[in-house]
């Protein structure tokens, strides 16, 4: 699952975009879109955040490295695991390395 907010680019709260998304991107992967409960609003910032996160210290320092769509993936799967496995993150549990969680399961 590939948990959102309720941006445009991940389909907003057109249930006809959502629905072409789903079936053209993440069906042919075995994946679901999933939304962050609309009345949670605290979780919008902590989505935010993140994206902050992902620009200051992947994207602007290694997008311009990338010579093809292998390495730009090859480089975001090593983010990703960086991100949700090596990096300290210093929010609510006082630092401790976060454990990415999709619709309440630990992954």
């Amino acid at each position: 699952a590939l948990q959102t907010d309720w941006g445009e680019e991940f389909g907003g709260s057109n249930p006809k975009k959502l629905e072409r998304l789903q079936k053209k991107y993440f069906e042919p992967l075995g994946a679901r879109l999933v939304k962050f409960p609309w009345e949670e609003k605290s979780t919008n910032g902590r989505v935010e955040r993140s994206h902050r996160t992902d620009d200051e210290e992947f994207y602007i320092p290694f997008l311009a490295k990338v010579q093809n769509e292998e390495g730009f993936l090859r480089k975001g799967a090593g983010w990703v695991y960086y991100y949700n496995l090596k990096r300290p993150h210093y929010g609510e549990d006082g630092g401790e390395t976060s454990v990415f969680e999709v619709t309440g399961t630990q992954v």
